[in-house]
């Protein structure tokens, strides 16, 4: 799925899991032969390059939701180390009607891999609700700031772009209407 943050900090996926532990979650081939990668060790750390190997995706026995989580030093503000989080683990099931999201139980069709999952809307607005969870208050604080700043521009924008309107000769009627108001209440505004 890979949604990321505004400020990178956070990427969201859903992981396959094999019977030992190991997850992966970059995918080649497609239906029966479609496979998956294993990227992450039971602990959740990365494994080294020759530690990888390919499997098919009807070996998978669950889905681990995940948050890959930068971290930011307090005194250079780049980002530090990294760490794969699971919020939520569904356990693969063979039949449609045995699936319980809220349960903690999927289905997934033969061939059917968990980027396939994760276009479902139901799944992605699971995966959402778990990571809504996640975020830290000061996550949302940086979000709010960030939405607060670009609003702030649009505003800036506005402004200019009536400047502009009325340097062209445009009437506080015209600009009212492409605003949303009156002329009075436009006037009142911008002269």
């Amino acid at each position: 799925m890979g949604i990321v943050t505004e400020d990178g900090t956070h990427e969201l996926h859903l992981a396959s899991v094999f019977a030992d532990g190991t997850r992966g979650a970059s995918y080649r081939g497609v239906g029966a032969d479609a496979q998956v990668q294993t990227s992450y060790d039971l602990d959740g750390s990365s494994l080294a390059e020759w530690h990888r190997s390919w499997r098919s995706v009807d070996d998978v026995v669950a889905y681990a939701l995940t948050c890959d989580c930068s971290t930011t030093t307090a005194t250079s503000g780049r980002l530090g180390g990294s760490r794969s989080t699971v919020l939520a683990r569904w356990e693969r099931v063979g039949k449609a009607d045995e699936e319980d999201l809220d349960a903690g139980r999927v289905y997934a069709a033969p061939g059917q891999d968990a980027m396939d999952l994760s276009d479902r809307p139901d799944v992605e607005a699971a995966m959402r609700r778990h990571w809504d969870e996640h975020l830290t208050p000061g996550q949302r604080t940086a979000q709010l700031e960030a939405a607060w700043r670009r609003h702030r521009q649009a505003l800036a924008d506005v402004d200019d772009a009536v400047a502009a309107a009325r340097a062209a000769g445009l009437s506080w009627v015209d600009i009212g209407r492409a605003t949303g108001m009156t002329r009075q209440s436009a006037r009142e505004r911008w002269s």
